[in-house]
């Protein structure tokens, strides 16, 4: 420790020092306003850590994890605290948030800061009155960052860094201006680089800044002998405040600069305002930098064309490659435009494909209702009197069983004779429509049979003006009610020849009586091939008189038909 100490007392640093340990490159003390001590080891840092002179503690990315905690800790065991400026600490930075949040640490960046920047820092650190905690405004900081290290296109990027300077420095106006130090002018924020002669930097905080790469603070811009309104400030009014910083690349050169102006009326920027301006253009500068690098490649390019007049650059390519040949036709329109242009193509042909592939279904939807089996109806030959009636309904009867004897007379003679009717199959008695002693007539019936043994039968209900195109084979689609997410089929066995009336109808299929049916329908039977139906991942059984919605396609034909009726006798010559 006394060792470490008469170190610092032979450095002869009169107020303050900076200290350093693992940065890349070693900060150079004339160009900040206090002396800086490049430590090569840990443990020599941690002897200097307890210096009263030690005011900013910067470290780099050659540290592992362990020895930047172990540097941390030992700052917050200091009464008088240095500020800390942690770079390129990766994903390692996340796990130093607690820091932060204890007032420790004044700057951390995910990526290694180049010295122009660590520079600004330190000065920054040595200005401030206090570390800087977790700001409450830290994750929309975080947000703009990520946001500007993902741009690459320069209007975009100087959109995000003007929307984030408005609002984490409570701006009334931003001004970012790119730089070219070679030839001593500075662009405006549009980046048209090529269009106009730029101004030049002769005069105005702009010039300033980008000369000594400094930044600047200024309450009150009539007051600077340094302010130029025309360059510094266009459109601002009297007494403004400005806040600006450089832009450096990577070779420490300044490429932009970016201002802050408020208005007189408004308090003046401080140093919390310096050190997130200087977060967010530690964020912009890499993605900047290589942005205005090819913008200034392209300008080059622009102004030996402007030299060589009327000729293109297809044409200097040509001669400079000294062909002997004729060439062909230059290209008149930009490449986008052609590619545009195929694209445009492209799409057209898809689209006439898809209309002449497709096909427009026309479909009649009518209620249904699902029943066990196939009714089978029982009638009288013959007139005569109900003698009895030998089933009930719900009855299961068996094919041969006697179901009702009548009494009638045959021939000219009159002479009495009975006839019994019999069940014609296996079933479920489901209605009895006479009873003892009843005139029957011939064809009269006398019974209901449900044909357990055919399976599930969906009877469908369709309006009468399509029975023309119903016939034995199609296929209908239905959806069981209480069950959106179904879909089943079936194949139409049978359908009604007689036509009744709605509410006949109704009654005769089985259906609820709530069931509005509005005109003449006729009934269609179809087979469905499984008793069980699916709703989602689950599987269901059918029950006996459960109500559906069927969906009947009729024809179909292509798209471009309806689109364009006059289609309609191309395709007639391929039926």
């Amino acid at each position: 420790m006394n060792s470490a100490c008469a170190q610092i007392e032979q450095l002869n640093y009169p107020d303050a020092f900076a200290l350093t340990l693992g940065l890349e490159e070693p900060l150079e003390a004339s160009l900040i306003g206090c002396g800086i001590r490049n430590a090569s080891t840990v443990n020599e840092a941690l002897g200097l850590i307890d210096h009263p002179g030690l005011r900013v503690l910067v470290i780099g990315p050659k540290l592992i994890p362990l020895e930047v905690r172990e540097l941390m800790d030992r700052v917050e065991g200091r009464v008088c605290r240095p500020r800390v400026i942690l770079s390129g600490m990766g994903e390692y930075a996340e796990g130093l948030r607690d820091y932060e949040s204890r007032g420790i640490i004044f700057f951390i960046s995910h990526r290694a800061l180049c010295p122009p920047h660590v520079l600004q820092l330190v000065n920054a650190a040595i200005a401030a009155n206090c570390p800087i905690a977790s700001e409450a405004n830290d994750d929309t900081r975080t947000d703009y960052h990520l946001q500007l290290n993902n741009q690459t296109d320069l209007q975009s990027l100087l959109s995000v860094l003007t929307q984030a300077v408005l609002e984490l420095l409570q701006a009334d106006r931003v001004h970012c201006l790119l730089l070219d130090m070679g030839r001593g002018i500075f662009y405006g924020c549009d980046g048209e680089i090529s269009e106009s002669t730029p101004p030049s930097l002769g005069s105005g905080l702009v010039a300033y800044v980008a000369r000594t790469g400094e930044r600047v603070t200024s309450e009150d811009l009539d007051s600077d002998p340094r302010y130029a309104p025309e360059i510094d400030n266009p459109g601002g009014t009297c007494g403004d405040r400005l806040i600006a910083a450089p832009v450096f690349g990577g070779s420490g050169i300044p490429v932009a600069i970016v201002m802050g102006i408020r208005s007189s009326d408004a308090s003046a920027f401080n140093t919390r305002d310096m050190n997130s301006l200087l977060s967010l253009i530690e964020a912009a500068g890499p993605p900047l930098t290589g942005i205005v690098s090819q913008r200034r490649l392209e300008c080059r390019s622009i102004a030996q064309m402007e030299l060589a007049d009327v000729f293109r650059r297809e044409a200097l390519d040509y001669h400079t490659r000294g062909s002997n040949d004729q060439g062909n036709l230059l290209r008149t329109s930009p490449r986008w435009l052609i590619n545009t242009h195929r694209v445009m193509i492209a799409l057209l042909l898809s689209c006439l494909i898809f209309a002449m592939v497709a096909r427009d279904k026309e479909q009649v939807i009518g209620p249904s209702v699902i029943h066990l089996g196939k009714r089978i109806t029982v009638t009288a030959s013959a007139r005569g009197s109900v003698r009895f009636v030998d089933i009930l309904v719900g009855e299961l009867v068996r094919r041969g069983d006697p179901i009702a004897e009548l009494d009638h007379e045959v021939g000219e003679t009159k002479e009495p004779s009975s006839e019994h009717l019999v069940a014609p199959c296996d079933g479920l008695v489901v209605e009895v429509l006479v009873r003892p002693g009843q005139e029957a007539l011939p064809g009269e019936e006398v019974a209901e049979i449900l044909d357990t043994d055919s399976g599930y039968q969906l009877i469908s209900l369709i309006p009468l003006q399509y029975a023309p195109q119903i016939s034995r084979g199609m296929q209908v689609t239905f959806r069981v009610d209480g069950y959106s997410d179904t879909s089943e089929t079936a194949v139409v066995e049978d359908f009604g020849a007689e036509i009744t009336n709605p509410s006949e109808t109704v009654h005769d299929v089985g259906m609820p009586y709530d069931t509005r049916v509005l005109g003449p329908r006729l009934v269609v039977h179809s087979r469905l091939e499984r008793p069980i139906f699916l709703s989602g991942r689950m599987s269901y059984e059918y029950f006996d008189g459960m109500t559906a919605t069927s969906t009947v396609s009729l024809r179909s034909q292509p798209l471009i038909v309806e689109l364009f009726p006059a289609a309609r006798q191309f395709f007639a010559r391929f039926r």
